[in-house]
């Protein structure tokens, strides 16, 4: 394969382009307008997997952990998320109409202040176990989850697409320039074009 084509994610059939949901839980989704193409998109992205070969991770923050002391999110930890899991639990689920249908899904937790789903090597490891090449990202925040992720990920050789109705960021301007910044490594595409990486190439 040239190199010229090995870095087209339109190169990789379904079984080797991934679907991964980033940070999809209730109480970060819910901050989105009530308009948003956000969940709607991801749900369209989900149900095309589903459909394909395609093999589908789940990043969450892990609740049940606090992050490292040295963690910019030590004090919110403390004074916002902890408390609020403590109150009301369902907030931090992920987004029901997201939640994984079958075991087959992958589910990789993180601990909080962790902002790449990359850094879980288990969750590397069932990508490389899956024959995984090519990545589809979603998730929130786009400057956070979203953009560490894409990174990491072309730093370590998967060819990278961001589908941007699926991305969500609570400060529009920070959005854009994640969207922006992650053109450099990686491709930032449309709701259609993501559907068709994910089930429109044949094996």
């Amino acid at each position: 394969m040239s190199a010229m084509l090995a870095n087209q994610a339109s190169t990789y059939p379904p079984s080797q382009t991934a679907l991964l949901l980033l940070d999809f839980h209730t109480l970060l989704a819910s901050r989105a307008p009530p308009d948003s193409s956000l969940i709607p998109s991801a749900k369209h992205l989900l149900d095309t997997a589903r459909q394909s070969p395609s093999p589908i991770g789940h990043s969450l923050l892990d609740f049940s952990t606090a992050p490292r002391e040295t963690s910019v999110y030590a004090q919110r930890w403390e004074t916002e998320f902890k408390p609020l899991r403590d109150r009301n639990p369902t907030a931090i689920e992920e987004v029901g109409d997201l939640k994984p249908s079958s075991s087959d899904e992958f589910v990789s937790g993180k601990r909080p202040g962790v902002i790449s789903a990359l850094k879980d090597v288990k969750f590397l490891s069932w990508l490389a176990d899956k024959g995984v090449k090519s990545v589809v990202l979603a998730g929130i925040s786009t400057s956070g989850a979203v953009m560490s992720t894409a990174r990491e990920a072309a730093d370590l050789g998967f060819v990278v697409s961001v589908v941007k109705e699926a991305c969500w960021d609570p400060k529009q301007e920070m959005g854009d320039a994640a969207l922006a910044a992650i053109e450099m490594t990686g491709k930032v595409v449309s709701l259609e074009e993501g559907v068709k990486l994910l089930g429109g190439a044949k094996e």
